[in-house]
């Protein structure tokens, strides 16, 4: 995202800030991103990525914050152990220390819409959590300190002198939360930035409501299909396939490479990252990027973590024969997550065999394999190994290989940083058996 994307108000800032009201303020002040207490509420999602680089609609949560404060963040404090895996996908500083005057974000914030932040020293708080703040001397040194000790819950301790405002907005707290608020993120965030030409007419392609349909110019329709962007906009990006017959309504964003097999169907609100493969019924899901759900079945709203594969005619539920409000186990607890309607949450590098079928509010940790057919318990364990003597814990270092030559088909190699920490989860998922 480049410099023009932001408005001039805090470029002028940055340079017009030294001395004002003895808070300490310098002359090019930093704006950082941090995680905040919420991280571990919103597992598997970051167990091996940082909650900034969540996927909400058509961009990641950082970008969500740049463009509704009209901020470039200079750095990212994320928790120790993703440091040397964070810095191969981002070039800006991770964990650097902070001064005086220096902004201080919560990746968990989400506000309603754009945000002035204010230009003294200050803490924002938003359902009893540290939104965003601007630092003096005490709160940057009592700051430096606990982001070195990995301690983000006692973040507010930094802040606790500063004078506090209300932020607005709401803290997300839980996978679940992005999936609720999945038509409303893609709707909000394929109508800002910059404007993009409509869709073209194409033979063979039924296209309602183009002007609110836009397609790459390389995107390949391999045969009759639909785009309608009745109930919300459609994009699609460079290197698309779109398979004869499909049918894809908005509101939807597609990432680049990805293809959409014949007769798909995607409705009621998707967001797809980057390189997927997607086949049967899909509603309201978000695939972070580079996962297959090739086949015949139904995945409904569910978040799909990255390096995922969905074996044939996987197909999950997201709504209780009782109408009542979905629970989610994770481990030993059992969260009432207040929706009706919700699926699964799949964590990265799962792999389900033919058949799979899963609860409502299932939980298929961190690499786990399901090599059986049928149905799946709520909670499977990271690194799990599935099969129909039971459950057993995987080998970590098999299960890295399998990553690794998955990755590799999409012409990745596994970063040393990466593969540590897919080994560090492995022993964390060890630990609480």
């Amino acid at each position: 995202m480049g410099r023009a994307a932001f408005g001039d108000e805090f470029l002028n800032e940055a340079a017009q800030t030294r001395g004002h009201g003895g808070s300490g303020v310098k002359k090019t002040a930093g704006c950082i991103v941090f995680e905040g207490a919420g991280a571990e509420g919103l597992s598997p999602l970051t167990r091996a990525r940082a909650v900034y680089e969540i996927r909400v609609g058509p961009e990641t949560i950082l970008e969500r914050l740049e463009r509704l404060l009209q901020i470039r963040a200079t750095g990212l404090c994320v928790r120790p152990a993703l440091a040397t895996a964070t810095a191969t996908r981002d070039p800006r500083p991770i964990n650097p220390r902070v001064r005086a005057g220096d902004r201080v974000i919560n990746a968990g914030w989400r506000p309603d819409g754009r945000v002035a932040l204010p230009r003294d020293a200050h803490a924002a708080y938003c359902d009893g959590e540290l939104a965003h703040a601007r630092l003096d001397d005490r709160a940057a040194s009592e700051f430096n300190k606990i982001i070195a000790e990995g301690r983000a819950e006692a973040l507010m301790h930094a802040v606790a002198h500063l004078p506090r405002i209300e932020a607005g907005g709401r803290m997300t707290r839980h996978a679940w939360d992005m999936i609720a608020s999945l038509k409303n993120d893609l709707t909000e965030g394929m109508s800002s930035g910059r404007r993009r030409p409509p869709a073209r007419s194409r033979r063979g392609v039924t296209i309602v409501k183009p002007a609110r349909a836009h397609v790459a110019a390389d995107c390949a329709f391999q045969g009759p299909c639909t785009l309608d962007a009745t109930d919300g906009p459609i994009l699609i990006e460079r290197g698309v396939r779109i398979g004869a017959y499909a049918v894809i309504e908005g509101p939807a964003y597609i990432g680049r490479d990805t293809r959409i097999n014949p007769h798909a169907w995607l409705h009621g609100a998707n967001a797809v990252g980057p390189v997927c493969k997607l086949g049967g019924e899909i509603d309201g899901c978000l695939f972070e990027g580079f996962s297959n759900k090739q086949h015949a079945g139904f995945l409904g709203h569910s978040w799909i973590g990255s390096w995922v594969n969905l074996g044939a005619g996987t197909t999950n539920s997201d709504l209780k024969n009782t109408y009542g409000t979905v629970r989610v186990r994770r481990g030993g607890d059992e969260i009432d997550t207040g929706q009706m309607f919700f699926g699964a949450l799949i964590a990265d590098h799962v792999k389900t065999g033919i058949g799979t079928l899963l609860p409502t509010g299932a939980v298929l940790d961190f690499a786990a394999v399901a090599a059986i057919g049928g149905l799946l318990p709520s909670y499977v364990p990271p690194f799990s190994w599935l099969t129909g003597d039971g459950v057993r814990a995987g080998d970590p270092q098999k299960l890295l290989d399998v990553a690794r030559k998955m990755m590799s088909r999409r012409g990745i190699e596994m970063s040393e940083a990466d593969a540590t920490v897919f080994l560090r989860v492995a022993g964390e998922g060890a630990a609480r058996r």
